[in-house]
């Protein structure tokens, strides 16, 4: 919300590209990799979210490639944010001291970079079925919830099983929770909300929205 607010606040002063807020954060974001230690840095990140930042840039970058086509300036730019993703993620492995698999995380996350990057530039069309789309609104309401719960449940549970055996029933759980939320609660809330909004929208100025970009 702060870098979408400040954004905003400085389009009204000066118009700006997108391109330059991503080059801007994702050099922020490989600052702080070097420079973490030092206090003005880790004062950014509490704004910036500069230890997460890269997911962020990237799923911006992602909907310039699909509102437009696959650039020089996109393939580098989504370089650095795997490489930053995948290096912020060891690095948190290494501080919680974890027993999960280093490689196997950065390949995962390498394959979901690829996923998206397939999904951008259209070669993925037949995942707009209504199936698929169903089980794309379960990814929010697990994101939301899925660290602090899950990392309470493995906790819990990492003295008595197997870490395998504990992040299969984490997954179970995640997606039963998260269908739950979708199917009873978000269905009805967003009816709710699309009436009250569409009652309302007569008296509301049409505005340019760029905050999708971030969402």
């Amino acid at each position: 919300i702060f870098i979408i607010g400040t954004f905003l606040l400085v389009q009204k002063i000066k118009k700006i590209s997108l391109d330059f807020l991503i080059y801007s954060w994702l050099t922020l974001g490989f600052l702080y990799i070097a420079f973490n230690d030092i206090y003005f840095f880790q004062l950014l990140n509490n704004y910036l979210i500069l230890n997460w930042s890269s997911y962020f840039i990237a799923r911006i970058i992602f909907y310039q490639i699909y509102n437009d086509k696959l650039r020089l300036k996109h393939t580098l730019s989504l370089g650095l944010c795997l490489i930053a993703s995948i290096y912020h993620v060891i690095d948190r492995l290494e501080i919680l001291n974890t027993v999960f698999n280093s490689y196997i995380i950065a390949t995962t996350i390498i394959v979901f970079y690829l996923l998206m990057l397939t999904v951008s530039i259209g070669k993925l069309k037949i995942m707009n079925s209504p199936k698929w789309i169903k089980i794309g609104k379960l990814t929010y309401p697990m994101y939301l919830f899925h660290g602090s719960v899950g990392f309470i449940i493995f906790s819990m549970l990492n003295p008595y099983l197997n870490k395998y055996a504990i992040l299969l029933i984490i997954i179970s759980i995640m997606i039963l929770v998260s269908y739950l939320i979708s199917e009873f609660y978000e269905s009805k809330t967003g009816v709710v909300l699309k009436q009250h909004f569409k009652k309302n929208s007569s008296q509301v100025k049409p505005v340019k929205v760029i905050s999708s970009y971030f969402l």
